[in-house]
């Protein structure tokens, strides 16, 4: 399906204002319905945005044809991406998470660094089947030297 006749007369009354005799010496003698048509098949499929861009590339000294015309459109860069916003938070379930985490008692790490205390912190609820993330459970146990991170017998003889 080829560009509307419409789209196509409205590009050919700008590119006249752009170029001005240049533009219409250009088709002297030459059915401009026949123009039209090779304009509209070529544009085929192009979007306003694309042959907007080219209009802003148009080269200085001369008028393109279709086909130099197509070309320009087609270095129009990609749409940028606009991201969906944010969703709101429930605020029913926003207080009630400050209220749990107001409510836990941190007292008996209150003698640890306090990146131990987070640690620890991270670990119970990770064993009360509490949420915790890959990562979370990564640093938790590097950081108390857990699992992987826990030191095996041959460094303890080594280091000393």
């Amino acid at each position: 399906m080829a560009a509307s006749r419409e789209s196509i007369k409205w590009l050919f009354a700008r590119l006249t204002a752009t170029y001005a005799t240049q533009w219409l010496a250009k088709w002297e003698g030459i059915n401009m319905d026949m123009v039209e048509s090779v304009w509209a098949d070529e544009l085929d499929g192009f979007t306003v945005r694309q042959v907007k861009h080219a209009l802003t590339i148009l080269p200085r000294d001369f008028p393109p044809n279709a086909m130099q015309f197509r070309d320009l459109c087609k270095t129009c860069p990609e749409a940028p991406f606009v991201a969906l916003p944010a969703p709101k938070p429930d605020p029913a379930r926003l207080a009630a998470a400050i209220a749990k985490m107001a409510s836990r008692s941190d007292d008996e790490y209150a003698a640890y660094p306090k990146h131990v205390r987070g640690a620890m912190i991270l670990r119970d609820r990770d064993m009360r089947g509490e949420h915790v993330t890959l990562f979370q459970r990564d640093q938790y146990q590097c950081v108390l030297r857990i699992g992987k991170y826990a030191p095996s017998a041959e460094s303890e003889t080594t280091s000393e």
